[in-house]
């Protein structure tokens, strides 16, 4: 038995600060080893689940001791991550979370002994003193995503379409690629639908609904030993319906009260926000520029009146910006003439 010197705690995660990521397709564990494999537990997570090592390893021994890491050389002391499970549990299963994107992750298994000095590894039955009972790889999938359009009028879909390939860049037919959506204010995402890649690993849906807050998406998938990749949050955000009238015209006399008045629709539950202004903008040296802004109403109407001088012609439009909920909205361009 081959003797290391680890100091890690008998359960619980080592060093998770990490950022969001998927595993994708699986490899086979090492030849004449036990079967290790590594299998999607959700979004940041995987299970490491091995089989009965009674055909391989006749000694007792402790405790597996089972790492995580993106080190295809990584050893007991250096593995970035490990957990230790009795021997006689039954379901052979720990999961390790936050994952990093863009990895390529090295699973392995090892049975222990515990000693005054530290863990005695215990090899498979005629195997030399450091072997593991056996290890598997798990890399993340190149699944891509892109919205159709990157904001959208309220009531709106969007199509998110993206490719699916593996390691080598080849694509993956077959594949059943889902998304997900997380409307403002975010509770934890939804299953909006799905589609199937083609033969070039491309993928199309559109979303089953029209979009009336911001949302997010992500898409997922997940193969036929339920190993998954995801894609990250990419963001579609949604312009509220913007109607203006001019009143009395949109011809008048200098020093005439005219009137910008309308209504921004959207979802009924956020149009009545307090720091929500309606600002009229005039069109200046080719840029909008803003004249004053008002609170609009609960009901998202909104009234803004001014007196325009001898030199206030030009292109008018009411604009907002909408908070967290909804993108920078604005209604048609009226041409004002002050005669």
């Amino acid at each position: 038995m081959k003797r290391v010197a680890v100091a890690l705690a008998t359960s619980g995660l080592l060093a998770t600060t990490l950022s969001v990521g998927a595993l994708a397709q699986p490899a086979l564990a090492v030849d004449g080893g036990l079967a290790v494999t590594i299998s999607s537990a959700g979004t940041k997570k995987v299970d490491v689940t091995w089989a009965d090592p009674s055909s391989i390893l006749t000694t007792a021994f402790d405790a597996y001791l089972v790492t995580l890491d993106n080190d295809a050389n990584t050893t007991p002391d250096t593995a970035d991550r490990s957990r230790y499970v009795d021997d006689a549990v039954v379901d052979r299963t720990v999961r390790f979370e936050d994952l990093n994107a863009n990895t390529t992750y090295f699973a392995t298994v090892y049975a222990v002994d515990f000693t005054d000095d530290g863990v005695d590894i215990v090899p498979a039955d005629g195997q030399p003193a450091d072997t593991a009972l056996g290890v598997a790889t798990g890399t993340y999938s190149p699944l891509k995503l892109q919205p159709s359009v990157s904001t959208v009028l309220s009531g709106k879909t969007v199509t998110l379409s993206g490719t699916l390939k593996d390691d080598a860049g080849n694509p993956i037919e077959g594949a059943t690629v889902t998304v997900w959506q997380d409307a403002y204010p975010q509770f934890g995402g939804a299953v909006d639908t799905d589609d199937v890649t083609d033969s070039s690993g491309r993928w199309s849906v559109t979303t089953a609904a029209g979009l009336t807050v911001n949302t997010w998406f992500w898409a997922e998938y997940r193969d036929d030993n339920g190993v998954g990749g995801w894609t990250g949050r990419t963001l579609v955000e949604v312009r509220k319906k913007f109607s203006v009238a001019v009143n009395p015209g949109t011809t008048v006399n200098a020093g005439t009260k005219v009137t910008f008045s309308g209504s921004t629709k959207g979802d009924p539950e956020n149009l009545d926000d307090a720091n929500v202004k309606v600002c009229l903008q005039h069109y200046e040296g080719g840029k909008w520029v803003k004249k004053f802004c008002r609170a609009d109403e609960a009901d998202g109407s909104y009234v803004l009146s001014f007196k325009p001088g001898p030199n206030a012609d030009g292109k008018y439009r009411a604009w907002s910006g909408m908070g967290p909920a909804y993108a920078d909205s604005w209604s048609k361009t009226k041409k004002l003439t002050v005669t």
